[in-house]
């Protein structure tokens, strides 16, 4: 977040790669700018969700995004 071309964290996405198996296992991580049409798709997903009654922000403190 120090560089300049990382200076806005939201306009990036990550890429995880995995290689190997069990004890073996690596895993890589790879920012990518966001592709131009993804944060409409983003949006309409998230809008999508919230009007199904699911709580997204659970996944963050490990509750259930999709109620009891």
């Amino acid at each position: 977040s120090q560089d300049e071309d990382y200076a806005d964290i939201h306009a990036w996405d990550l890429k995880v790669n995995r290689t190997g198996l069990k004890m073996n296992t690596e895993y890589s991580i790879l920012p990518s700018p966001r592709k131009a049409d993804s944060q409409a798709k983003i949006d309409a997903a998230w809008s999508a969700a919230e009007e199904a009654g699911y709580d997204l922000q659970q996944l963050l403190v490990g509750g259930n995004p999709f109620g009891s």
